[in-house]
């Protein structure tokens, strides 16, 4: 008798203490996927249909627009282009399209 309930015991305080490393890491996990799943979201987009506009390929603020070569991998012509840099925060949409 007395057997039964220290076995019952131990296999209870063993599953609290599972629970206690587990449920934290799970909860980290479960977290950081709905983190991901919301950085990487792609929202529908109303595109203006107006020859005159230039679209952004990205969400973010233009920091800089030049002109500069290529990269060589690219081996593309080697003449001055234009080079539009946005700089995309973590509350911007990280999808390019």
């Amino acid at each position: 008798m007395l057997n039964k309930i220290i076995l019952k015991l131990s296999v209870f305080v063993i599953s609290m203490a599972a629970l206690m490393l587990w449920m934290p890491l799970a909860a980290i996990g479960f977290l950081l996927t709905l983190f991901t799943l919301w950085f990487f979201r792609d929202p529908e987009r109303n595109t203006p249909q107006d020859s005159n506009l230039i679209i952004s390929s990205a969400d973010g603020k233009v920091c800089l627009i030049d002109e500069a070569y290529p990269p060589e991998e690219l081996s593309m012509d080697s003449q001055k282009m234009k080079r539009i840099c946005v700089f995309m925060n973590v509350f911007n949409v990280h999808v390019n399209r």
